[in-house]
C-alpha cells in the first residue's frame, strides 16, 4: 500500500472502526482494486468520518447488534442493506466522494455484529462491554498481527452468498460466528487489570479469539466492497495522491493530539464504571448510553414478552389437571404431571425445544425490568440452584414432582438458533450457524479453550449483582447471600509504605521512629513525635496530612490514594466534612486545586479528575456515614 495508505492507518485512524475500514483495502480482489484503494485514500477523512458515524451522529444503536439466541433481534442486517443501496446508487453517479463516506457507514453496521458482545445481552457482559472495547482499541494492532499470523497457513475467505438477501446473510453469518465466543470473551477479560492497563485485560485466549475476529471481519468487509463495485458497473477515476499525502503529513501532530485526547476520556469512563462496579458491585450510573439504550430496548422487545408467555405457561400449567385433593380427578392430574414435557407445552414449543443445545450452564440474571437468561460462564456469573426475586416466578415449580416447569425454564436459558442441523451436545455450545463460516477460521477458534473461566478466579469478570443467590459449599451452603460490601482500598494493617504520598523510601524514614503498619501511622501522636520526625526530616504538619490522607482511604469506599490527596489538597480533610459537603463545592475545590501546580505535579500533569467521578466521593462517604 501507499505512503498515504501507512500515514492515515498510524496517525489518522483513531479506533477499531476506523481501522477495520482501513484493514479491508489492501485485501480488495476487484479489477482495479489499486484504483479503488487511491480513490478511498484520497477521501480518506469521510472514509474514516463514515466508519463512526452510526456511534457518533446516528446514535441508532439497536443497529448496531444482532442477538443470536434472542430471535435474531437487532437492527444490523436492514442496515447493512439500506447503505449498501446507497454505496450502489453513488458509485453509478459518480458521486464518489459521498459514495467513500457510505462505504465507510456500511463497515460499520457490518463489522459491529462480529464483536461478540454486540450479539447477547447479560448483566456480566455489561459491566465490562466498555472496558473489554477500549481494550480491544489499544491492543488493535498487535491482535490484528496475531490474527493475521494464526491464518496465513490458511488465509480467511469470507464467502458471499448467493440470492437477493446475501448481505444480510453475511452479517448473520458474522454474528451466528462471534455469537459462539460471547461466553468465552467474558471469562477471559480480566477488568480488574483492563481498567488499570487496558492491553492486560485480554489474556491469551481471548487475544486470540478477538485477532481471528478482526481478521474474518476486514475480510467480508472486502468481499461486501469487491460486490458494490461489480453490481454498479462503475469505473474508478484516476486520482493522484500527492497533494493527500502532503496535507496528512502536515496534520499528524494534531491527528496525535487528538488520539490522546480520546483515550483520556475512554480511560476516564472505563475507571468510572470501574469504581462504581467495586463500590456497587454493578454498574448502573456510569452505564455508557449505547449500552443502556440497547439493554433498554432489549427489556421491553424481548424480554418482557418472553416473561408475560412464561407467566401464561405458568398459569396454564398450575391449572392443568383439575383441583388439588379432588378424589376423581386426581389420577388425571397425576398423568398429566408425568406428560408434561410432552403434552401440556403447545405444538410449536415441543418443535423449537427439540432444536436445542445446551450454552453455558448458568443463567444471567437482571433485575426486572432488564432481566435477561442469555447465557453466561461460570466465571462471570454465580451458579443457582433456583432464581430468586421477581424472575423466579414464570419459571418456578409448586410442587417436587412436577417437572414441566423446570423443562420450561431450560428452554428459556437457551434460546434456540435456527440451524439446519444442530451437533450433538456433546460437541457444540452453540447451534451452528445457517451458512458457516470458513472452515479453517471455525477449527483455529474452536481449539481455543472452554469457554469456562480461567483457573484463577479473580481474573474472570467480576459477578454483577442480583437477585441470584451465589453457589456455597459446606456447612454455610445454607447461608442467604450478603449484601455487596463496599472496597477499601487501604486497611490498618497494610504496610506504612502503602499509604497515601509515602512509598517505600519514606517508610524506611518512618520505621526509625516505630512507624511500620498503617494503625501505627493513624495512632501516632504528631506533637510528640515532632522532635523524632524533625530528626528524619518529615515536617509534623506534612506527617498529619498523611495521616488524613490514609484515614480518608480507610473510610470513603472507592478512594484512592490521588484521591486522598486531592481532596486533602482541596481542604477535605475527613469523611464527615465531605459527606456533609455541598457536590458542587466539592468539585470545584477539587478542580481549582487538580489545575494548580501543586495539583498538577500530584497528576503529573494528567487530566483533572471528571465532575462525575469527584461526586461518587461525597456519594461514597455520605453512604457510610448513614449506614454507621
Amino acid at each position: 500500500m501507499s505512503l498515504l495508505y501507512r500515514i492515515v492507518y498510524a496517525a489518522h485512524a483513531n479506533g477499531t472502526h476506523h481501522k477495520l475500514a482501513l484493514d479491508a483495502l489492501p485485501l480488495l480482489r476487484a479489477p482495479d482494486a489499486d484504483r479503488w484503494q487511491n480513490l478511498f485514500l484520497k477521501h480518506a477523512p469521510k472514509f474514516l468520518e463514515g466508519s463512526k458515524a452510526p456511534d457518533n451522529t446516528f446514535k441508532d444503536f439497536k443497529n448496531h447488534v444482532l442477538h443470536v439466541r434472542d430471535k435474531y433481534w437487532g437492527g444490523a442486517p436492514e442496515k447493512a442493506a439500506e447503505w449498501y443501496g446507497k454505496l450502489i446508487a453513488e458509485l453509478r453517479s459518480e458521486q464518489w466522494e459521498q459514495a467513500v463516506y457510505s462505504a465507510g457507514v456500511l463497515s460499520h453496521y457490518y463489522t459491529d455484529p462480529i464483536h461478540p458482545f454486540h450479539t447477547g445481552q447479560t448483566e456480566a457482559e455489561n459491566v465490562i462491554h466498555r472496558a473489554c472495547e477500549w481494550s480491544i482499541n489499544r491492543s488493535y494492532d498487535d491482535l490484528a498481527k496475531l490474527g493475521r499470523q494464526r491464518s496465513a497457513a490458511q488465509p480467511v475467505d469470507v464467502p458471499v452468498p448467493p440470492g437477493p438477501n446475501w448481505l444480510k446473510e453475511m452479517v448473520c453469518n458474522g454474528a451466528d460466528l462471534s455469537n459462539k465466543q460471547y461466553e468465552r470473551l467474558i471469562g477471559h477479560y480480566d477488568i480488574h487489570r483492563g481498567s488499570a492497563d487496558p492491553r492486560a485485560g485480554l489474556d491469551s485466549v481471548a487475544q486470540k479469539l478477538v485477532g481471528d475476529l478482526i481478521v474474518y471481519a476486514a475480510a467480508g468487509f472486502a468481499r461486501i466492497l469487491d460486490r458494490a463495485f461489480a453490481e454498479s458497473g462503475a469505473t474508478p477515476p484516476d486520482v493522484s495522491l500527492t497533494a493527500e499525502t502532503f496535507v496528512a503529513t502536515l496534520q499528524i501532530p494534531a491527528k496525535w493530539v487528538q488520539k490522546k485526547l480520546a483515550d483520556a476520556a475512554d480511560r476516564a469512563a472505563v475507571l468510572a464504571m470501574y469504581d462504581e462496579l467495586q463500590t456497587t458491585g454493578r454498574v448502573e450510573a456510569t452505564l455508557p448510553e449505547d449500552d443502556r439504550i440497547v439493554r433498554d430496548l432489549h427489556a421491553v422487545e424481548v424480554e418482557a414478552p418472553r416473561q408475560k408467555e412464561l407467566a401464561a405457561q405458568r398459569a396454564s400449567r398450575i391449572a392443568a389437571g383439575g383441583d388439588v385433593g379432588s378424589a376423581s380427578t386426581a389420577p388425571a392430574a397425576t398423568a398429566s404431571v408425568n406428560a408434561a414435557p410432552t403434552q401440556s407445552a403447545p405444538a410449536a414449543q415441543k418443535a423449537e425445544s427439540q432444536k436445542l443445545t445446551p450454552a453455558a450452564p448458568v443463567v444471567a440474571n437482571k433485575p426486572a425490568p432488564q432481566a435477561s437468561v442469555t447465557s453466561a460462564p461460570p466465571s462471570a456469573l454465580p451458579q443457582t440452584k433456583a432464581d430468586a426475586g421477581p424472575q423466579s416466578a414464570p419459571t418456578g415449580t409448586t410442587s417436587a414432582a412436577a417437572p414441566a416447569p423446570m423443562a420450561t425454564a431450560a428452554s428459556t436459558t437457551s434460546p434456540p438458533q435456527p440451524a439446519p442441523a444442530p451437533a450433538p451436545a456433546s460437541t457444540q455450545s452453540n447451534p451452528a450457524p445457517a451458512v458457516a463460516a470458513p472452515a479453517s477460521l471455525i477449527a483455529r477458534m474452536a481449539n481455543l479453550g472452554s469457554t469456562e473461566a480461567p483457573a484463577n478466579p479473580d481474573k474472570a469478570a467480576p459477578a454483577p449483582a442480583n437477585d441470584t443467590q451465589p453457589r456455597h459449599t459446606g456447612e454455610n451452603s445454607d447461608k442467604p447471600r450478603e449484601a455487596a460490601q463496599p472496597r477499601f482500598y487501604l486497611k490498618p494493617s497494610d504496610d506504612v509504605a502503602a499509604g497515601p504520598s509515602i512509598g517505600p523510601k519514606t517508610a524506611d524514614r518512618l520505621a526509625k521512629v516505630d512507624i511500620f503498619f498503617v494503625a501505627d501511622l493513624i495512632a501516632a501522636d504528631a506533637e510528640k513525635l515532632a522532635k523524632k520526625l524533625k530528626n528524619i526530616g518529615i515536617r509534623p504538619d506534612t506527617f498529619v496530612l498523611w495521616q488524613q490522607q490514609a484515614q480518608l482511604v480507610m473510610d470513603v469506599p472507592g478512594l484512592r490514594g490521588t484521591h486522598a490527596q486531592l481532596l486533602t489538597g482541596a481542604g477535605y480533610t475527613c469523611a464527615d466534612t465531605i459527606a456533609a459537603a455541598n457536590d458542587d463545592a466539592v468539585c470545584a475545590a477539587v478542580l481549582e486545586y487538580a489545575t494548580s501546580t501543586e495539583g498538577q505535579r500530584l497528576l503529573r500533569q494528567g487530566e483533572p479528575p471528571a465532575r462525575e467521578k469527584i461526586i461518587g466521593w461525597v456519594r461514597a462517604a455520605a453512604a457510610t456515614r448513614d449506614a454507621a
